[in-house]
């Protein structure tokens, strides 16, 4: 059945094809020949060898898991000098065996901007989202899913001082709810002020400094303060190695209690040609998720991509993560990576393979740690 259901969906992929279709706008905030549309429909079929990520002796179960993702985005230039700017991916998880497990997932982000006079933007943009409700869950409990939407009006001003400097300001209104047991809204005023300056032709210098203040309404959690100063640096001949970080600090205020942290981020990234590139990074945080739970964690990795011909390209990934709920004797630290190829037989199709391993491994006496590991193959064609 299901190897019925993929061969129908692979005829039915390879005979939509779309007609590629450019933008010419002379706005200078819209990018010349910016794609007017962009759809693709992606199919492909795993076989994962803990779909329950459980290390219980007994159940660990094997599955094959077929994904369905169709996706969207329309870009509208307007010669009153605005645009807009839509993004839908929709996600169908079927599982072989185990179709209680099936389930499915919507990302829509839509954005409307107005550009009255040069380097000015008022803009507007709304995300919405469905989502399993809690990080602990499995992907595929579709009896635990979620809403969540975003909704952010801005403005944007560039300070054009000279040829080799600019300053970019911004600021940020945001409402967001999450239906349902969540029930959770609030607002954030966000002015950010960045600034660029070209040292010479291979030192690119950006400093810059974020202040958020978010104040919640009256039914909800608290207040978040955050500050954020960052720098990036691109350094050596056409920006082969540059270097990027960033850190920022969270005060977030309960009715009962107060909580704080930080979220830092350093980047390395080395390009010495059009074929390779590489990211070594660290990322940590001691932040909040979508239930306020307070949770420190600390990621570090190395990943890569490198076009063996136009047409095929390889990558690798390697990362290690160590998690921490705040108030709770648990720690996980895991380890993981993938390996894959993908060859874009015609400009707008491409097959791909990835083989993926994860093993985390609970510093607790009451949890279990579980491996987990996936090959996956499939087909993406469309305008891409």
């Amino acid at each position: 059945m299901h190897f019925l259901k993929t061969k129908t969906l692979v005829f039915l992929l390879l005979t939509g094809m779309g007609v590629l279709v450019y933008s010419h706008t002379g706005y200078a905030q819209q990018q010349d020949h910016k794609r007017l549309l962009k759809a693709y429909l992606s199919l492909s079929d795993a076989y994962d060898s803990n779909v329950l990520r459980s290390g219980e002796q007994g159940a660990n179960k094997g599955d094959n898991v077929l994904y369905i993702q169709p996706s969207l985005a329309v870009f509208l230039p307007f010669r009153f000098g605005a645009d807009f700017d839509l993004n839908y991916t929709f996600t169908y998880v079927d599982y072989s065996k185990y179709s209680a497990y099936n389930t499915y997932f919507n990302d829509l982000t839509a954005s409307f901007n107005v550009y009255p006079v040069p380097n000015l933007i008022f803009g507007i943009q709304d995300s919405y989202t469905v989502v399993p409700i809690s990080p602990q869950l499995p992907t595929f409990a579709a009896t635990n899913i979620t809403q969540a939407n975003f909704l952010n009006p801005y403005i944007a001003y560039k300070f054009v001082i000279a040829p080799r400097f600019a300053i970019d300001a911004r600021y940020d209104f945001i409402y967001a709810t999450f239906p349902g047991s969540l029930g959770i809204g609030y607002y954030v005023n966000e002015p950010q002020v960045d600034a660029a300056i070209t040292l010479s032709r291979l030192v690119v210098l950006k400093p810059g400094f974020r202040y958020i203040s978010q104040t919640f309404t009256a039914s909800s959690l608290g207040t978040i303060n955050q500050n954020q100063p960052y720098i990036e640096l691109d350094i050596a001949h056409d920006s082969k190695l540059s270097f990027t970080g960033s850190y920022s600090y969270v005060s977030f205020g309960f009715k009962n209690s107060s909580q704080s942290g930080n979220i830092y981020l350093a980047k390395l990234t080395y390009k010495p040609n059009d074929r390779l590139t590489s990211d070594l990074y660290v990322d940590g945080s001691k932040s909040f998720d979508i239930f306020a739970r307070l949770y420190t964690q600390v990621e570090g990795g190395l990943d890569a991509r490198y076009h063996l011909t136009r047409q095929l390209i390889g990558k690798i990934e390697a990362k290690y993560v160590k998690i921490k709920y705040a108030g709770e004797n648990y720690y996980t630290d895991a380890s993981g990576g993938d390996i894959g190829l993908s060859y874009r037989f015609i400009p707008w199709s491409e097959v791909f393979a990835t083989y993926y391993y994860y093993d985390e491994k609970p510093e607790a006496s009451n949890v279990i740690g579980y491996s987990d590991s996936r090959i996956l193959v499939g087909i993406r064609a469309g305008i891409l």
